[in-house]
């Protein structure tokens, strides 16, 4: 029995004293220590399953085995006179008892193979999503969002967790993508197919949301001989895995070192003048890639001409969800991309695009959480200062009439009081705007959205 009542707080009539606390936790304490003394007997129980499989399995055959030998020795005692005319009945009551004894023995191992399967299953699932630290805990740090009393999220999205989407959350890019897998090598990924993306160190980032890139040079993988390019008086990325360098001249003129091998990569933004560039390299160079911006983006593979990688959209049809027209809070916590562009974090719209809540990192650098109504703003919350390239950010955000609040890291509470909440929103972009554009190009780590606005204090709790 849950026994609600008995752990009910009151305002103004609870007690908070060392016996009150006390009985509570005490219960709390009783029903988790219960928790801790189940266990599961992986190999008792496997020996069980291939117990009972053996059991059947002679359950099944030797009583045909049987009846088989005793038709047997009936045919013999006949004579040699019958046993011409028995041979062929004796032959298919072979041949029966042959495909009885295959079947059973194939269902058997079908049987067996299906069990031992499903336990390493299982077994895989507890070792990789609850491994217990020394205590016999899950490690915070696997947490998909820090625990809030009595609130659950309608969403609950944590990326660097993950395998694959949900079947709320619907992925498009249009083309193969590229991501560094966590052994520290670049994998393809199919087109439609998420990335999940991990650090030099081999550590989880999270779901990758890039816009379209062209790769310009048509020789990536180890070059060895110079390149020429065409470029306008616009910026331009040049990144490299090695440690061989990369000599530009013509339309710029530059020298850039690399950082050491695979996982290490350098980048050089530069703003050339329009003409030819050149691109020399020299010792141990890999995966180069010059393109359009002021900050690389994945690395594109394939040789033999320009490669374009597709921008990928993120969906979640609000529909699909416990959404509240009303009032909602987000967590997201991701890793800021580079460069001074519009960033999308978050977005919900309606069809016409003219009413959305959203979180965004403006071009100074700073995080904004913005509603509007019919394309005018409600309500517009600022960091009070930029945040660096490449850090890590928590950000929870609450939405509800005349009651906008949110919380970066942790910080203070910065509020409006005053505006409207949007009608009619339909759709969920992770990490694009409206129309999808403004893609974060960056990891999202974890996304949650919650059917009920959020106090101050719960958005602290969130972002620490």
């Amino acid at each position: 029995m849950l026994d609600l009542e008995k752990y009910t707080f009151i305002d103004g009539k609870t007690s908070l004293s060392e016996s009150e606390l006390n009985n509570r936790f005490w219960a709390l304490v009783r029903r988790l220590h219960a928790l801790e003394l189940l266990s599961v007997d992986w190999a008792a129980a496997v020996a069980e399953v291939q117990n009972h499989g053996l059991a059947r399995i002679n359950e099944a055959v030797l009583p045909l085995l049987d009846s088989l030998k005793s038709d047997l020795d009936a045919l013999v005692a006949q004579g040699s006179a019958d046993l011409a005319g028995y041979a062929a009945e004796v032959d298919g009551l072979i041949a029966r008892g042959d495909a009885a004894i295959a079947a059973n023995e194939a269902a058997a191992a079908v049987f067996m193979a299906q069990v031992n399967a499903t336990l390493a299953g299982l077994q895989a699932v507890v070792a990789t999503l609850c491994p217990l630290d020394s205590t016999g805990l899950v490690p915070e740090a696997l947490l998909p969002i820090p625990a809030l009393p009595d609130v659950a999220p309608a969403l609950a999205l944590p990326f660097d967790l993950m395998g694959g989407l949900p079947g709320v959350v619907e992925l498009f890019r249009a083309s193969t993508g590229w991501r560094l897998n966590a052994a520290g090598a670049i994998v393809s990924v199919a087109a439609n197919v998420p990335r999940f993306d991990f650090d030099a160190a081999g550590a989880p980032l999270g779901l990758l949301v890039e816009s379209a890139a062209t790769r310009l040079n048509t020789i990536a993988a180890a070059p060895v001989a110079p390149e020429s390019i065409n470029v306008s008086a616009q910026a331009y990325t040049l990144s490299f895995y090695g440690s061989g360098s990369m000599a530009l001249s013509g339309a710029h003129t530059a020298t850039v070192v690399g950082a050491g091998p695979l996982p290490r990569r350098v980048s050089y933004t530069f703003t050339p003048t329009a003409g030819t560039l050149v691109l020399t390299p020299s010792g141990d160079v890999r995966h180069l890639q010059v393109e359009a911006g002021s900050c690389p983006t994945s690395p594109i593979l394939g040789d033999g001409g320009q490669v374009t990688r597709a921008a990928e959209s993120v969906t979640v049809a609000l529909s699909g969800i416990d959404f509240n027209a009303a009032e909602g809070a987000v967590y997201i916590e991701a890793r800021t991309a580079p460069g001074t562009s519009t960033y999308q974090i978050l977005a919900a719209i309606d069809n016409a695009a003219s009413g959305w809540v959203q979180v965004f990192r403006g071009a100074s650098r700073t995080i904004n959480a913005q509603v509007a109504v019919s394309g005018v703003p409600q309500a517009a919350l600022t960091t009070p200062v930029a945040i660096p390239d490449s850090t890590r950010v928590k950000i929870a955000f609450s939405w509800g009439a005349n009651a906008f609040r949110v919380s970066f890291n942790g910080g203070a509470i910065i509020e409006d009081t005053a505006g409207d909440v949007p009608t009619g929103l339909t759709t969920l972009r992770i990490g694009a705007s409206n129309g999808a554009l403004n893609q974060w190009r960056g990891h999202i780590r974890h996304l949650a959205y919650f059917p009920r606005a959020l106090t101050a204090a719960q958005l602290q709790a969130l972002t620490q």
